[in-house]
């Protein structure tokens, strides 16, 4: 999961950001997919605690 925040941070982007628009877009998508990502760790998380008890 680390290494989704180091893509996210890195200045060398895919698409630099001076490129109006399209170089926000490439950091747009990085961070939607970090966030779903996460979601479904949550999830897994809520459903292992809840099934403990």
């Amino acid at each position: 999961m680390w290494q989704d925040f180091c893509i996210y941070i890195n200045p060398a982007d895919i698409v630099p950001d001076f490129i109006l628009f399209f170089g926000f877009f490439d950091d747009l998508s990085v961070l939607t997919y970090i966030i779903k990502k996460l979601n479904k760790e949550l999830e897994k998380y809520d459903k292992w605690k809840n099934s403990r008890y």
